[in-house]
């Protein structure tokens, strides 16, 4: 359990106008094999609108039992002003068992919006001079009751209010917030299984059985590259029977079921149910990883040329 890792940042222009995207896209490339994957802190946008994202990818290769993993996770940003904005610096944290925490940073990049062709105020229109009245053009002159100066303030504090809090609203700091990366979710759901063993070692017998379920849970999630949603067991079993065959189900069902009923039913667990469980658990893992049909599921990778370059090169843009 051993291995390293490396941040870069970069984005698809470094000058735009105000109203236009841009693409930012943080790359984190591991080399071996970690106790806890890279986890990337997610950036603050602080003059920055977020179109969409983050979007993830990642490409994961084995050689002799050592894996190499790429993972890129992009957004789409708009500016909000102009001038020279800064974007990061970014971090990435990882645990190994050699050398404990592990982060990497990647540089601030700085971006410069400007305001565009047509973006200016229009001129203010200059008052028309008054015509000069003579004496015999005067009328009677009326009494003064001047503006309504407390209903101007009262209306002028609702909007600046209503405006301070839109403001608040639209720029308020966010939470930082890992994003999940899992490069194996089978070897994590395998080892996870045997950790659980711990519980029914200290006597949690239903804290054992509902880790079963989580771990089940958790592997199917992340296979189908659906990290965000969490499932539910029936969701889970109508995942399986999806990606596998009527026969390949049939052999993983009954574990599936007699889990539920642990479970959901109040059904007393019997002296075999802690090891069949677990086995029949990791069995189908391996049935699903070497036999199930998960193209469904798979992101497809379309590389198009955008209109940006950096450093006299074209840059491509991956979509998924």
């Amino acid at each position: 359990m051993a291995g390293s890792f490396e941040l870069s940042a970069a984005v698809s222009k470094d000058h735009v106008e105000l109203g236009e995207t841009f693409t930012l896209s943080l790359t984190v490339n591991e080399d071996g094999n970690f106790a806890f994957s890279p986890q990337l802190e997610l950036p603050r946008f602080d003059g920055f609108q977020v179109q969409s994202g983050p979007q993830q990818r990642q490409q994961v290769t084995w050689v002799n039992g050592v894996g190499k993993a790429k993972v890129m996770v992009e957004w789409e940003l708009a500016p909000l002003r102009a001038g020279r904005l800064n974007l990061g610096p970014f971090r990435a944290l990882a645990k190994d068992a050699t050398s404990g925490d592990v982060v990497k940073t990647a540089p601030a990049l700085t971006i410069t919006v400007s305001r565009g062709v047509g973006q200016a105020l229009p001129p203010t229109p200059t008052p028309e001079g008054e015509e000069d009245l003579d004496a015999e053009g005067l009328r009677d002159i009326k009494p003064d009751l001047g503006p309504p100066w407390a209903r101007i303030l009262l209306l002028a504090a609702v909007l600046l209010l209503l405006l301070g809090l839109g403001l608040w609203f639209w720029l308020r700091p966010r939470k930082s917030r890992p994003v999940e990366i899992v490069r194996d979710p089978a070897q994590l759901a395998l080892l996870d299984l045997e950790r659980a063993r711990t519980l029914l070692d200290q006597g949690d017998e239903p804290g054992y059985y509902r880790e079963l379920a989580r771990v089940i849970r958790f592997y199917l999630r992340h296979r189908s590259r659906k990290p965000e949603k969490e499932l539910t067991l029936l969701e889970a079993e109508a995942l399986m029977r999806a990606v596998l065959s009527a026969q390949g189900y049939a052999a993983l069902a009954p574990t599936i079921e007699r889990l539920q009923l642990l479970l959901f039913a109040k059904v007393k667990p019997e002296a075999l149910d802690a090891e069949r469980l677990p086995q029949g658990l990791r069995q189908g893992i391996l049935l699903m990883e070497e036999k199930g049909d998960w193209k469904a599921f798979e992101p497809a990778l379309v590389t198009t040329p955008t209109r940006g370059k950096k450093n006299g090169k074209r840059i491509k843009k991956a979509k998924p």
